[in-house]
C-alpha cells in the first residue's frame, strides 16, 4: 500500500505507471457502458432519464447546443436572446455548466449535443472515478483505492441524478478534481498553488452552482482541520558529544506549514490564522473575483431568487431515514425500497441518500481502526451528512422544526438560491469514499497479516466434503487468502451498489420545426400552449435554429411581454377576449416583438383552448402556413409591424358601463410604447380625475413633457401627443396624486379612449434599427428527423 501521509487532508497519490492510470480509467468507463447499457448503441438519439418527456436532460443538451454556437460565434455564453425572446437572459445564474461544454468540446463540434450530453454522463463515471481513486491512493494501496473510487462514481446518489437528467449535477468528477488540487496546495502551499485550488473551485462552481457553494464550505472545514492535524517534527534525540560544537538547528520554513515548536491547541489556531488562512484568502480571491467576471450585477442575484426557497429547502433535504434505505435502485429490492421510501418520504425517493450497507461497515471499520488517519475525513462527512438534512431536521417526511447547520447558511443569499440541500451527499461522497478505501485497506491489511505467506495454515477441511472441493480447500495457499477476502468485499460493494438497467429516452423532432430554419428571415417561435416545465420547445429550436419565446429555465425568468394585458398574453393564457382601453392587435404587436412563426401543439391542448387561439389567431397579418394532425403553423406577416401600446405597471382592471371603457390608476402608470424601427407615434386618450381636478404629469422615459389639469367627473380632458421615437421600447408615465377610494384602492385618474398609432420612417445615419438574432444552423439528423 502506499505510505501514508502524516497528515491524511493533505495525502500525495504515489507515482504510478502511465498503463495503470489508463486501465483505471478505461476500467471504470466500461464499467459505466455496462450500467447505462444500450445508451452505447444509440449516443446521438437517447439519453438517460426517467419519463416520457424530456426535462432537465434535454436542457442539458440545450445548454451544450448554445455553448457551442455561442463560443463559435464569439458571443458570450452566458448572455442569450434565444430564449424568452426579445429579452437578453443572463445564464450564469441557470444550469448553463459551460466547463463541462468545454470538457466534450470535440464530441460537441462533431457529432452534436446529445452525443456530447451523453459524453458528459459517461466521463462523470470514469473521470469521477479515476479521480477519487487517485485521492484515495495517497492514504491506501491500488485495490482498496479502486473500491473506494466505484463507491465515488457509482453511489445511489450519482445513480439518482443521472436518472433524473440534470447534467450539472450528474458531472461530479469536478468534486475530486478540485479536492486534488486543494491538497496540493496544502502540501506545498504557496501562492501560485492556492490560486490555482481557487481556479479549479471556480470551474466546479460554473460546472454546477451547488457543487461549487457546497465546496466553498467544505474547503474551509478541510483546510481548518488540515492546520489542526499538521504534526510536529520530532527532534532529533541523537546524544552529541560535548566536546564537539553543534550548529543550530535552522529554523523551520513557513512556507511548509510546520509547527514544530507550537505544541499546543491554541497554538495551532496560531499557525491556522498565520499560514492557513492566509492561503485561504487567496483561494477565496481567486474564486469570487473569476465568479464576478461571469455573474453581471450582484442585484441580478436577489433577482433570481425563488419566492417559496424556505420551503423548498426543507421539502427537498436528506431525511435520516433516507440513509436508512436499501438501495430504491437495485434490481432485486430497488421497488420495496423506493415503495418504503415514497411512503415515508416524499423526496425521500430522489435523494440519493441510500448510500449502502458495506459503505458504512467500510467506512466504521476505518473509523475504530485507523482514527488518526481517518477522523479528519470522518468529520468532513459529518458535516457534508448534517447539512445534506438541510436547515430542518425531519425524521422521515415531516420536518420536525428543529433547526439545523444549513440554516446558518441561509444568511447568505446564493445559499438562499441553493433549494436542494440533499446535492451535499455529491460532496459527502468525497470523504465516505476515502474512508471506504481506508476500511478496505485496514481488512486487507488485518487478513494479511493472519493468511500472510509467512502466516499460518488453514485448517483441515471437514470430512463430508467431496473430494474434488477438498481437493479445492487443500490448495488454497494461506498467501491467497487475502486476494480472496479483498474480492469477496468488492463484489460485496459491486452486488450492493449495482443498480437496475436505466431508462434511455428517445429525443426526436417533428420535421415541420426543422422547415421553420430554412427560411433565413429572422424571427422567433412561440410556441403554444407555452411549456416553460419541461425543454421539448428547446429541442425543437435546435431543428429551427430560431429565438423562443418562451422556452424552460430551471429558474424561470420574469418575463415582461406576458406581465400585462397584451396579444402575447392572450395567446400565451389563450385568455378570451374582453373589454379593454388597450386595443390588442396580435400581428402588430407580434411583428413589432419579432416573432415570426406561432405553432399550436394540439396534442398537449384541449380543444377549447385549440379553438380560442385560432380565433385570436384569425386576423389580418397572420396566415395558416402548414398543419399536421398534431400542429398548425401560423406566419406572421413582418410588414405589419408598426408601433403599439402596452400597459405596464400602475394600472388596474379594466371596468365598464353603458358603454364606455376605462381603466383608473393609481399615482402613475406605465405605457410602454414599442417600436421596431425609427417611428412617428400619435398618442390619443381621454381622462377624468377622481373626485376633484388634479394635475397629470407626462413623462418620456425620464424626460418630463408636459404637465396638463384633468378635471373631475364629469369633465374630461382629452389629450393628443406626437412622440419621434427611435426604435426599441419606450415608457411614457402618467403621473397624478391619488387618493384613497372606499374599496381600499388609491385612484387618481380614469383614462379611457386610448389609441395609439403611427408609421414608420426611413432611419436616418446612425440610427439604431431593432435587428433580431440570425438563424442558426440545425441540428443533427438523427434529432431532427431529417
Amino acid at each position: 500500500m502506499a505510505s501514508q501521509a502524516a497528515n491524511s487532508l493533505a495525502a500525495a497519490p504515489p507515482p504510478e505507471p502511465l498503463w495503470r492510470h489508463a486501465a483505471v480509467f478505461l476500467g471504470y468507463l466500461l464499467l459505466a457502458l455496462v450500467v447505462t447499457w444500450p445508451l452505447a448503441l444509440n449516443l446521438q438519439g437517447a439519453v438517460v432519464q426517467k419519463g416520457a418527456i424530456p426535462v432537465d436532460a434535454g436542457q442539458g443538451v440545450w445548454n451544450l447546443w448554445w455553448a457551442r454556437e455561442s463560443l463559435l460565434r464569439g458571443w458570450n455564453p452566458y448572455l442569450t436572446e434565444y430564449v424568452y425572446f426579445p429579452q437578453r437572459v443572463n445564464l450564469f445564474y441557470q444550469t448553463l455548466s459551460l466547463p463541462n461544454a468545454l470538457l466534450v468540446f470535440p464530441v460537441l463540434w462533431a457529432f452534436g449535443p446529445v452525443a456530447a450530453f451523453n459524453a458528459v454522463g459517461l466521463l462523470s463515471f470514469a473521470l469521477g472515478g479515476y479521480l477519487a481513486y487517485r485521492l484515495a491512493r495517497g492514504l491506501a494501496g491500488p485495490w482498496a483505492a479502486l473500491a473506494g473510487g466505484f463507491v465515488f462514481a457509482f453511489s445511489a446518489f450519482h445513480m439518482q441524478v443521472a436518472l433524473g437528467g440534470p447534467m450539472e449535477m450528474t458531472a461530479i468528477h469536478w468534486i475530486p478534481l478540485y479536492a486534488l488540487v486543494l491538497m496540493r496546495a496544502l502540501r506545498h502551499p504557496s501562492a501560485a498553488r492556492w490560486l490555482a485550488a481557487g481556479s479549479a473551485l471556480t470551474l466546479a462552481t460554473l460546472a454546477s452552482a451547488y457543487y461549487g457553494l457546497f465546496l466553498a464550505v467544505f474547503t474551509a472545514a478541510h483546510v481548518l482541520l488540515a492546520a489542526l492535524t499538521e504534526p510536529r517534527r520530532r527532534e532529533d534525540t541523537r546524544t552529541r558529544s560535548s566536546n564537539v560544537s553543534q550548529p543550530e538547528p535552522a529554523r523551520p520554513s513557513p512556507a511548509r506549514y510546520s509547527i514544530e515548536r507550537w505544541h499546543t491547541l491554541p497554538a495551532r489556531l496560531r499557525a491556522f490564522v498565520l499560514w492557513y488562512l492566509r492561503g485561504l484568502a487567496l483561494l477565496y480571491a481567486a474564486w469570487a473575483g473569476a465568479l464576478l467576471l461571469f455573474s453581471g450585477p450582484l442585484g441580478n442575484l436577489e433577482g433570481s431568487l425563488m419566492g417559496d426557497w424556505r420551503e423548498r429547502q426543507v421539502f427537498q433535504a436528506a431525511a435520516l431515514l433516507d440513509y436508512l434505505a436499501p438501495n430504491p435502485l437495485h434490481p432485486l429490492w430497488g421497488a420495496q425500497a423506493a415503495a418504503w421510501l415514497a411512503a415515508l418520504s416524499p423526496a425521500g425517493v430522489e435523494s440519493g441518500a441510500a448510500l449502502g450497507y458495506s459503505v458504512y461497515l467500510l467506512a466504521a471499520v476505518a473509523l475504530v481502526a485507523r482514527w488518526r488517519v481517518a477522523w479528519p475525513w470522518g468529520a468532513l462527512a459529518l458535516l457534508a451528512f448534517l447539512l445534506s438534512l438541510g436547515p430542518e431536521l425531519k425524521l422521515a417526511g415531516a420536518p420536525t422544526g428543529v433547526p439545523l447547520p444549513y440554516a446558518l447558511l441561509d444568511l447568505l443569499a446564493p445559499f438562499r438560491n441553493s433549494t436542494r440541500p440533499n446535492y451535499w451527499i455529491g460532496v459527502l461522497m468525497l470523504p465516505l469514499s476515502v474512508l471506504v478505501a481506508l476500511g478496505y485497506q485496514t481488512l486487507s491489511d488485518m487478513i494479511e497479516r493472519d493468511f500472510g505467506s509467512e502466516g499460518r495454515r488453514l485448517s483441515e477441511p471437514p470430512r463430508e466434503m467431496t473430494a474434488g472441493r477438498r481437493a479445492a480447500w487443500t490448495g488454497l495457499h494461506p498467501a491467497r487468502v487475502p486476494r480472496v477476502v479483498s474480492a469477496v468485499v468488492a463484489a460485496l460493494l459491486l452486488f450492493e451498489l449495482w443498480p437496475r438497467p436505466l431508462p434511455l429516452l428517445p429525443l426526436a423532432v417533428d420535421p415541420l420545426y426543422a422547415g421553420l430554419g430554412r427560411e433565413a428571415a429572422p424571427g422567433a417561435v412561440l410556441e403554444l400552449p407555452p411549456r416553460t416545465n419541461d425543454s421539448r420547445a428547446m429541442l425543437n429550436q435546435l431543428c429551427h435554429g430560431r429565438p423562443l419565446a418562451g422556452g424552460y429555465l430551471a429558474r424561470t425568468p420574469d418575463y415582461p411581454p406576458i406581465n400585462a394585458a397584451s396579444a402575447m398574453r392572450r395567446l400565451w393564457l389563450a385568455e378570451p377576449a374582453q373589454p379593454d382601453i388597450f386595443a390588442h392587435q396580435p400581428a402588430a404587436e407580434l411583428a413589432t416583438l419579432g416573432v415570426r412563426f406561432v405553432v399550436l401543439n394540439l396534442d398537449a391542448m384541449s380543444g377549447s383552448r385549440a379553438e380560442r387561439l385560432r380565433a385570436l389567431l384569425a386576423a389580418p397579418g397572420i396566415a395558416l402556413a402548414a398543419r399536421t394532425h398534431t400542429r398548425e403553423m401560423y406566419a406572421v406577416h413582418q410588414e405589419a409591424a408598426r408601433p403599439v401600446a402596452v400597459p405596464g405597471e400602475g394600472w388596474h382592471a379594466p371596468e365598464a358601463a353603458s358603454g364606455r371603457v376605462w381603466r383608473w390608476m393609481g399615482a402613475a402608470a406605465e405605457l410602454r410604447l414599442l417600436a421596431r424601427t425609427p417611428s412617428l407615434v400619435r398618442v390619443a386618450l381621454d381622462a377624468t380625475a377622481y373626485e376633484r381636478d388634479r394635475p397629470l404629469v407626462l413623462v418620456l422615459s425620464g424626460a418630463a413633457l408636459a404637465e396638463v389639469r384633468v378635471p373631475a367627473a364629469p369633465g374630461r380632458r382629452a389629450l393628443r401627443l406626437h412622440l419621434l421615437l427611435p426604435a426599441g421600447e419606450h415608457r411614457l408615465t402618467l403621473a397624478s396624486a391619488a387618493s384613497p377610494a372606499p374599496d381600499g384602492r388609491r385612484l387618481s385618474l380614469a383614462v379611457s379612449l386610448l389609441a395609439v398609432t403611427g408609421r414608420a420612417l426611413p432611419p436616418a445615419a446612425g440610427q439604431r434599427v431593432v435587428a433580431y438574432p440570425p438563424v442558426l444552423a440545425p441540428g443533427p439528423a438523427a434529432l431532427c428527423g431529417t
